[in-house]
């Protein structure tokens, strides 16, 4: 499967959602694919990525995806999810009511142990990453997926780098100053922090919060995919 970000790179986000919303159907409609999906030795059913800004996350994820052959979910595509409300809407009918059920009662649950605020954009942002894990074969980049969605499910990946190296990416890719990088990485990470902290009452700089930490110091994009990939295998 084409990553869902690359293969749209040039289409509006809407006919990206509405790809996956066929997908989606022609997964569950198929006999033939739910056996081989019980043919896999591993139980995860996602992968969630939190990286810091300009760290390699996003270039983790798109080989990961080429890798398994599953979807990538990006910013972009989670906050369109999250917003348009018939796509929601859409969104919240490709699983039968006893799963619309359980996440009900999940994030219920979960607001009980956390300070998540009940506003329109962030209570449909976790019922779309609960849709996503749902459906399953998906990797998950960014906006607290890792410490929101049911833990055993998935597989929880962190990546990060020195500001240093994070501020040289930025300055390559943006073509801006080093103060302009330094500045911008500083606020992405103030925002990110805070976004964390007011909606689910983390931090999500702690280690304990993922499965796999990783410095991009020493590692390639690639290295680092390869390793989580043949990591599955391992998992109970």
């Amino acid at each position: 499967m084409t990553l869902i970000k690359d293969q749209f790179r040039d289409r509006g986000l809407s006919h990206i959602v509405e790809s996956q919303m066929r997908h989606w159907e022609l997964k569950c409609a198929s006999d033939d694919i739910q056996k081989q999906v019980r043919k896999h030795k591993h139980n995860i059913k996602f992968i969630t990525i939190s990286r810091e800004l300009a760290s390699g996350g996003e270039i983790i994820a798109n080989f990961l995806g080429e890798m398994l052959n599953w979807h990538v979910y990006d910013k972009d595509v989670l906050d369109y999810m999250a917003k348009d409300l018939k796509v929601h809407k859409q969104i919240l009918e490709s699983v039968d009511e006893k799963t619309n059920h359980w996440i009900e009662r999940f994030l219920s649950n979960l607001s009980r142990t956390t300070v998540i605020h009940q506003e329109t954009y962030f209570h449909h942002l976790s019922k779309v990453l609960m849709v996503i894990a749902n459906h399953g074969e998906a990797i998950i980049v960014g906006r607290g997926a890792g410490l929101l969605l049911p833990a055993h499910e998935g597989l929880r990946i962190r990546i990060a780098a020195p500001l240093e190296m994070r501020c040289q990416t930025l300055e390559n890719e943006q073509h801006i100053s080093a103060n302009d990088a330094v500045q911008k990485i500083k606020d992405a990470d103030m925002n990110k922090h805070q976004f964390i902290k007011d909606y689910l009452g983390k931090d999500y700089t702690e280690n304990k919060h993922y499965d796999m930490v990783f410095n991009m110091t020493k590692f390639s994009p690639l290295s680092i995919a390869k390793i989580i990939w043949r990591t599955l295998d391992q998992t109970k």
